[in-house]
């Protein structure tokens, strides 16, 4: 479902020429959205109480910030600061995620 999505946001960024500022917050609205709503339908199955539906939560979580926060008005430095901050705080999570111990 990710790939669609990205597919399809990547297609509609091919259109989005005549202005680039707007378009970014939509894509990235879009995506956070999009991506957050994925995960946390991942999470459902799995459920709260093991880790892995907590990673997903978590991560779902992050996702839907960044989508909501670039739905208010900023300037285009801010909202590329703020993108940029989300995949860093996004890959630290999954980092710690994948070097985790399993409980046994």
């Amino acid at each position: 479902m990710l790939v669609i999505l990205a597919f399809g946001i990547t297609i509609a960024s091919f259109f989005t020429i005549s202005a680039p500022e707007i378009s970014l917050y939509f894509l990235v609205s879009l995506w956070g959205m999009g991506a957050g709503a994925i995960e946390l339908f991942a999470m459902r199955p799995l459920g709260f109480k093991t880790r892995a539906g907590q990673e997903r939560f978590l991560s779902g979580m992050f996702s839907v910030a960044i989508g909501a926060l670039l739905l208010a008005p900023l300037d285009v430095v801010s909202a590329v600061g703020f993108l940029g901050a989300y995949f860093a705080v996004s890959g630290v999570h999954w980092g710690i995620a994948a070097a985790s111990p399993e409980a046994k």
